[in-house]
């Protein structure tokens, strides 16, 4: 089995992501927190539909930050497409167009 040199640099690129990730889903969840206020009815769903997309991107980011640290301190070869995450944002465009539209 071939084994990797790991940078520190990758570890903070991991980390960095997460953090860009959490972020969005706070600015997510403030929104959609701010929308239950409403007393319309729409605009109430629109808020539980924020909270939840949140929530679902919260546990979808964590995931996916522990199987990158599990294949990080294995050091095993992974490729590029492994680390290249195309569903998380196409998910979140969708999510939110459907709440603004």
């Amino acid at each position: 089995k071939r084994l990797v040199r790991v940078e520190p640099k990758t570890y903070l690129a991991l980390e960095r992501t997460l953090i860009s990730w959490l972020h969005i889903e706070t600015v997510l969840a403030a929104i959609g927190i701010a929308l239950l206020a409403s007393e319309e009815a729409i605009t109430r769903w629109c808020g539980y539909a924020c909270c939840f997309a949140a929530v679902a991107l919260a546990v979808h980011s964590a995931r996916v930050y522990v199987w990158r640290c599990a294949g990080i301190q294995r050091k095993s070869p992974m490729d590029t497409r492994d680390y290249d995450d195309f569903w998380a944002p196409a998910v979140l465009l969708i999510c939110l167009a459907s709440v603004v539209g």
